[in-house]
């Protein structure tokens, strides 16, 4: 590789402010500057366990007589067939070398964030030379130093979770994904291939939760002991917040003393049991001076087929019903729907025609 274009890939690199698209440029320089069969990457699911990896990119490199290179992105839904190599390389963060593909050479490389592995990037060669592996090596380094830069960039600086900008890009990836999942489980027949139905309660078992929460009478708390104190009451709630959930869910700070949590996909009575497991939690803590805080809960089931702003609505209004109905409690936006609790009637003025 001549040393300007290795330049222009680092450069190529280091301009995207994205990470799912540097994840692709990742992969692209790869394939494009070293010469290699396929470059595969592995990362857990979005909401699901943050051990378990799957198949998220796929970029196949197919040399033509004429030698000329053509790049084939194939779509990737599910677990490669062996997964023992890949897990060892994800959980000693360590590259691993394999030529048992009669293809060629495999190397896996470990990328590492600032919190730990966030994936693992599979290149197969022909001949894996030691300088192929350096450059695979410098190039992943490159990406996992400037991914946790923007890793910063998405999180809230009091807290550490991640922020209000970034809920509204993982919300739209995380829906897109669900679509991308059952087009999947159509294909090999695992439900009807008719894609395009909407949903009923019953089809989305299998989705993700949005669950939302803020501080009873947090008002009084700031007024009462000033807003340095609210930062500290906040920054304690934070910190419950990490210790109570999974590390697959979510975890974000909405804004003033609201937080979000998309919690992975598990039926609506574990939803229940895991979301009002936390509020006992956070209630049996004593804060330093005021004793007991509490917490009120909404929740709304992930719906491919409904707007993310109208889900965030959904699990507003169940948190504002438990506001209004004694504080301290969980209320899910479905149930209180069924039980009439919650008009779906269409007020005037509710729509705007444009």
């Amino acid at each position: 590789m001549k040393e300007n274009t290795l330049l222009n890939s680092v450069v190529r690199l280091t301009q995207q402010r994205d990470a799912s698209f540097l994840e692709s440029i990742l992969m692209s320089t790869i394939a494009e500057e070293l010469d290699v069969l396929e470059v595969i990457l592995f990362k857990p699911e979005l909401g699901a366990d943050a051990s378990a990896l799957i198949e998220q990119l796929h970029l196949d490199v197919n040399h033509d007589l004429d030698g000329e290179d053509r790049f084939n992105w194939v779509y990737a839904c599910g677990l490669p067939e062996d997964v023992s190599l890949i897990d060892d390389c994800f959980s000693t963060l360590t590259p691993i070398v394999d030529s048992s593909d009669s293809r060629g050479t495999r190397i896996l490389t470990p990328l590492v964030g600032s919190r730990g592995g966030v994936g693992v990037v599979s290149v197969l060669a022909r001949e894996l030379k030691s300088a192929t592996q350096i450059l695979i090596h410098g190039f992943c380094k490159i990406y996992t130093n400037y991914i946790m830069l923007i890793d910063d960039s998405e999180r809230d600086t009091l807290t550490g979770l991640l922020n209000r900008k970034t809920f509204d890009k993982r919300i739209e990836e995380l829906l897109e994904l669900q679509v991308r999942q059952r087009k999947c489980a159509s294909q090999i027949g695992v439900q009807p291939a008719d894609t395009d139905r909407r949903h009923s309660p019953d089809d989305l078992e299998d989705s993700p939760w949005l669950v939302m929460f803020d501080i009873d009478r947090f008002k009084n708390i700031n007024d009462t002991m000033g807003h340095i104190y609210g930062d500290e009451v906040i920054l304690r709630v934070s910190q419950l917040i990490c210790r109570r959930f999974r590390r697959n869910d979510l975890l974000f700070r909405y804004g003033g003393d609201e937080f979000i949590v998309l919690l992975s996909s598990i039926s609506e009575v574990e939803a229940y049991k895991v979301v009002d497991s936390f509020r006992e939690f956070v209630a049996q803590e004593l804060f330093p001076q005021i004793g007991c805080v509490t917490v009120s809960i909404g929740c709304a089931r992930m719906n491919p087929d409904v707007f993310p702003r109208t889900i965030v609505e959904q699990a507003d209004k169940a948190m504002y019903y438990a506001k209004n109905n004694g504080r301290n409690c969980c209320y899910f936006y479905n149930q209180l729907v069924r039980d009439g609790e919650i008009s779906l009637k269409i007020k005037p003025g509710d729509i705007d025609i444009f």
